[in-house]
């Protein structure tokens, strides 16, 4: 399926470009005002005003290679076809010893049917020697002024290092992916210790979170009707596979079951690893009621890592018994099957489709909620706390 953030045709786009190697961050700062100044009285008529820069965001992106910079290059491209932005990938080249600055500058134009300009300033660095180590006071003169600053660590963030502690100065938003982290248990507990300290300054996001959306939504849609929601206070149980092999795959089935059990007050009283591929915990409900959970890899590897693959959720209150199973295509990865049995009731069969997302979509809708978004704060601070007791 193709992506819906889409790039725009060539023929629709004004672009100009200038690289460098071994340069300054004044000639950097000299060649970007040039290229803005350029492209912005292109086509400008005789008694015309060139357009203003209308940037909405600053998205700073630090990668650890040069696939990954082109990657993350092509998601700014997409992006930027429907978000103004100016954008800064950095390459940290880690020679420390030899300092060096490589740059690459795009920046380009296209006017949408009602005839506004949308453009997309990006810079492209390779930084070596003590310039990695102090992003901020390097990346902060190639901002856009008075517009959020988004920092996408593309990888896993090194939260001990003094680079990235360096960076978070000068963002409102740290934007991760747990799914690819390395050590994921470990790296997933730093960034929620992170977030529980610095969640009142900055906001924080997970890709893995959007990712995960279609799985919350059709669990809330199942409450929604009023006669069900006295089974949110009964359940009694609850099961969840996800994709990838051992313990690495607990981690995104963690953040689903601290979704549930922020949202519902649950208090954990114990977790443990039964296997490398199964983990057991204990959560007691406000009422006092114990709600057992299991945490199972099952070993898909088709899918991001910690993916749901299969949701099982058992309730019963207020004389209503149900049983509410969610489960991936054995074969395909675009859509699963909801069954819900009611007692009493014949079983209700519902197709879930799960369009394939990149990583485009899911910065989009991770942008449009980050700064405000105490659902995924409160699931986080419930997730780090399972994935602690699993340990």
């Amino acid at each position: 399926m193709a992506s819906s953030v889409a790039k725009l045709h060539s023929d629709r786009v004004r672009e100009r470009r200038w690289s460098g190697k071994g340069v300054t961050l004044g000639e950097v700062l000299s060649h970007l005002s040039e290229l803005h100044h350029d492209i912005s009285h292109t086509e400008a008529e005789d008694q015309g005003h060139p357009h203003p820069r209308n940037s909405v965001m600053n998205l700073v992106v630090c990668v650890g290679s040069q696939a990954r910079a082109e990657e993350t290059q092509e998601v700014v491209e997409r992006m930027a076809a429907s978000h103004p932005l100016r954008a800064v990938v950095i390459r940290r080249a880690g020679e420390k010893d030899r300092p060096n600055l490589d740059a690459e500058i795009v920046t380009e134009a296209h006017q949408l049917v009602r005839g506004e300009t949308i453009q997309r300033e990006q810079i492209y660095l390779a930084v070596s020697g003590p310039a990695a180590d102090h992003l901020a006071s390097f990346v902060e003169p190639l901002l856009a002024a008075d517009v959020p600053t988004y920092l996408w660590w593309a990888g896993t963030p090194p939260l001990g290092e003094r680079g990235l502690r360096n960076a978070l100065a000068i963002c409102d938003v740290l934007i991760v992916d747990s799914a690819g982290f390395e050590k994921p248990a470990t790296a997933f507990l730093e960034f929620a210790g992170l977030a529980d300290r610095l969640g009142g300054r900055i906001g924080f996001a997970d890709l893995h979170w959007s990712r995960q959306r279609p799985w919350r939504e059709s669990l809330s849609q199942f409450f929604s009707p009023p006669e069900r929601r006295v089974l949110l206070g009964g359940i009694g149980r609850f099961d969840i596979d996800c994709a990838g092999e051992g313990q690495a795959a607990w981690v995104g089935g963690s953040l689903l079951t601290g979704w549930i059990a922020g949202a519902l007050g649950w208090r954990l009283l114990r977790a443990a690893a039964v296997t490398d591929e199964h983990a057991d915990a204990i959560y007691e409900a406000p009422g006092g009621a114990l709600i057992p959970v299991a945490l199972r890899s099952s070993g898909r590897t088709t899918l991001p890592r910690g993916t749901a693959t299969r949701l099982r959720l058992e309730a019963e209150s207020g004389g209503l018994r149900c049983l509410n199973t969610i489960e991936l295509h054995p074969e395909r990865d675009d859509h699963a099957h909801m069954t819900i049995e009611l007692a009493g009731q014949p079983a209700i069969r519902q197709r879930l489709a799960l369009p394939p997302q990149d990583e485009s979509e899911l910065l989009v809708q991770a942008l449009a909620v980050a700064r405000r978004d105490r659902v995924f704060m409160r699931s986080l601070s419930a997730a780090a706390e399972l994935q602690d007791g699993l340990r």
